[in-house]
């Protein structure tokens, strides 16, 4: 009779991981990865700020230019002059010279002149009855003042206000102003002919 054979060998060891290594920076990565940061906002920084001036600088001209538009739109519809012009503290409205520049901390304004006749009815005549009256000035919108940041040059000093006629033409000197900023590399140069057609052109700035 055959007897069976029990094996004596151990049982093999359960498995055991090893254990995990900890996680995270040593103080040379969290040096190293601090220093290319520092680097990388000093590249980014000044880029961004530029970018933020020539926003600003862009949105500013746009506005001016919406408002000569508008006042030139304003003359044909309400059929007299309208007038695009700065506003000083003590600026007299009616064709007097205004007492600031395009950069007058009180902004500029379209203002629709006195008629000293209107065909209200529009037959042609001027002498029906209630038509004699002078119309005073209006401010028929206004803008708020530019950026500190933002340079007003003019070519003609004297000339700071642009008035469009009935036809669109202009009724005052053609005018041409740049509109810079010390941050921005460029300049928006905008002229108005004496067609009343409004032009801009972006120019290097040059500092004066």
């Amino acid at each position: 009779m055959e007897t069976a054979l029990v094996s004596t060998a151990p049982a093999p060891l359960p498995r055991t991981t090893a254990p995990c290594a900890p996680r995270g920076f040593t103080l040379v990565e969290l040096m190293i990865t601090l220093t290319i940061a520092g680097v990388l906002l000093m590249i980014g920084v000044p880029a961004m700020d530029r970018l933020i001036r020539s926003n600003r600088l862009t949105t500013e001209a746009n506005q001016f230019i919406s408002a000569l538009h508008t006042a030139r739109a304003e003359a044909a519809r309400l059929r007299g002059p309208v007038t695009l012009r700065p506003l000083g503290a003590g600026a007299a409205l009616g064709g007097a010279a205004p007492d600031a520049g395009w950069d007058s901390p009180g902004g500029y304004a379209i203002v629709a002149e006195p008629r000293p006749f209107q065909d209200l009815n529009r037959d042609g005549d001027f002498l029906d009855p209630g038509e004699m009256s002078p119309v005073n000035p209006a401010i028929l919108r206004s803008f708020p003042a530019l950026s500190r940041a933002t340079l007003v040059r003019q070519q003609d000093a004297d000339n700071l206000m642009v008035t469009f006629a009935p036809n669109g033409m202009l009724q005052t000197r053609a005018m041409q102003i740049r509109m810079c900023d010390e941050g921005s590399p460029e300049c928006r140069q905008i002229t108005v002919s004496p067609a009343g057609r409004v032009t801009v052109v972006r120019v290097a700035y040059s500092g004066g």
